[in-house]
């Protein structure tokens, strides 16, 4: 089995290459002259890079006690001696490990270690001596500890290593200065593929979260929900309690999915049977954009999204009531119905095609039950929407206004959110005229308000001056009358 998962993932994935782009020495540079000192790495599925962004780094090194870098107390690493000549334009330089990778311990062990040394990132060489083009392909692997690591790591050949390593361990008066790169393969219409299990609870939380910039997003992102069910043996299915659906399908198998709760109420069976509804859903929902459309030629579904980030609220997978929780067709169908879909096309798809969809789904696996893919590369990175969002923006080949409104800055972010959320329908130029009025209306208020502010600002400087005629007044009332006396 585990031998399986391995093969799907090497079948399935993209190889990801990172570059690193030399800056100094210079010496080093022309050792890669060929390559414009550039130098490509595999990056591990464990770890976190930076999409679509680059980080400056000075290279560094320690040598290891002979524990393999596999341990905190295995090497030190020594104090920096300068910052060198590099003009950093006020960014900071990370430090970046360079570390033999050996099997004496995981690459995910030894990032771990580097992570709690206070490294940003590790480039691991490789000890077999295979060529750069093997090492590009080779994949550094989750040893089951890797949501722990949290900086990403490359892989580079022995020849690379060594040539990094002759300049770091003999450059006393310059840094080895680098520049880290991850970037995403680019095109006009961003593709985005998300497997996912309609059980899972986080995976629901990221849509429901992401929802809106999907929204935005619209016909310029093709997103396409995939759902994570696993075939078994229609012989064995009784050995797997109630995960499995119970129609057998054409290659004698029945198709089953995680079990959401436990020993709750809601089985493996209920989260196949909805996985279908919601595939139907999208597939006879989902639209290309109009004719002649400015934005993008993908197809979007605005019912889809609706249903996925609010079935939770509306079948609570806690409910007791087995009409109203979640995995049932009644409450399924209720809120569909709500958003004014009809039934009878949903209901039909599941008859005619559920069997076909479940098949598809469990041929088309990913590489882990949650799983992204944007522009057919292999996305790593945490499942948070903001982090998504920016990865999916560096994808387009021409940079999309709607992405440099959603990543730069919460004003910019909030008024193109609100043309989509309050303002939903309404053309470019409609908007503009909408905005347009609001601003004179303000300019409007302004200046009304100004003007009552100078007329009570008149008003208490009148009262103020009668106040102090009256107290002068009253003053001279009491020297008069003692005069007399």
């Amino acid at each position: 089995m585990l031998l399986d998962r391995l093969v799907l993932c090497t079948v399935l994935s993209f190889f990801v290459r990172a570059q690193i782009r030399i800056i100094t020495p210079d010496k080093l540079k022309r050792s890669f002259e060929s390559t414009d000192g550039v130098i490509n790495g595999a990056t591990a599925v464990f770890g976190a890079p930076y999409y679509g962004e680059h980080v400056l780094g000075r290279l560094r090194t320690s040598k290891s006690k002979g524990n393999h870098y596999c341990s905190e107390d295995d090497y030190d690493l020594p104090p920096v001696q300068s910052t060198g000549s590099i003009d950093a334009k006020g960014e900071r330089i990370h430090d970046i490990l360079v570390l033999e990778h050996s099997t004496y311990c995981s690459a995910c062990k030894k990032a771990r270690v580097a992570q709690s040394k206070g490294a940003s990132a590790v480039v691991f060489i490789d000890v077999s001596g295979d060529s750069e083009k093997l090492v590009q392909e080779k994949i550094l692997g989750d040893d089951g500890w890797g949501s722990e690591v949290r900086i990403p790591s490359i892989l580079v050949s022995r020849a690379v290593g060594d040539e990094l390593l002759a300049v770091i361990l003999h450059s006393d008066k310059e840094e080895v200065v680098v520049e880290l790169a991850w970037d995403i393969p680019q095109s006009q219409v961003v593709s985005v593929d998300f497997w996912w299990s309609s059980g899972a609870r986080g995976a629901e939380e990221f849509l429901k979260h992401f929802k809106d910039y999907a929204e935005v997003l619209g016909h310029s992102m093709q997103f396409a929900p995939h759902y994570y069910v696993f075939d078994v043996p229609a012989t064995a299915a009784d050995s797997m309690g109630k995960l499995c659906t119970d129609a057998i399908g054409t290659k004698g198998v029945r198709h089953c999915a995680p079990d959401p709760d436990g020993p709750g109420p809601i089985t493996g069976s209920d989260v196949a049977n909805e996985d279908v509804r919601q595939l139907c859903l999208w597939h006879k929902t989902a639209e290309a954009p109009a004719p002649g459309a400015y934005f993008g030629d993908a197809k979007y579904s605005q019912f889809w999204w609706e249903y996925v980030s609010g079935i939770y609220d509306a079948c609570p997978l806690e409910s007791e009531d087995r009409q109203l929780r979640f995995g049932s067709k009644a409450c399924s169908y209720k809120e569909m119905a709500a958003q004014g879909l009809d039934l009878s096309v949903i209901d039909a798809c599941v008859r005619h095609f559920g069997e076909a969809y479940l098949e598809e789904s469990a041929s088309e696996g990913a590489w882990s039950e949650e799983a992204l893919r944007i522009n057919g590369w292999r996305y790593q990175g945490a499942l948070d929407p903001e982090t998504v969002l920016k990865a999916v923006c560096s994808g387009y080949s021409t940079p999309l206004p709607a992405c440099e409104e959603l990543v730069n800055g919460w004003m910019r972010k909030t008024v193109h959110m609100l043309k989509h959320k309050a303002f939903r329908g309404l053309s470019k130029n409609a908007f503009g005229l909408l905005m347009g009025s609001i601003c004179i209306m303000s300019v409007i208020n302004c200046f009304l308000y100004r003007r009552h502010l100078l007329k009570l600002l008149k008003r208490q400087m009148a009262e103020e001056v009668m106040l102090e005629v009256q107290c002068q007044m009253s003053e001279y009332g009491k020297l008069s009358g003692g005069s007399k006396i």
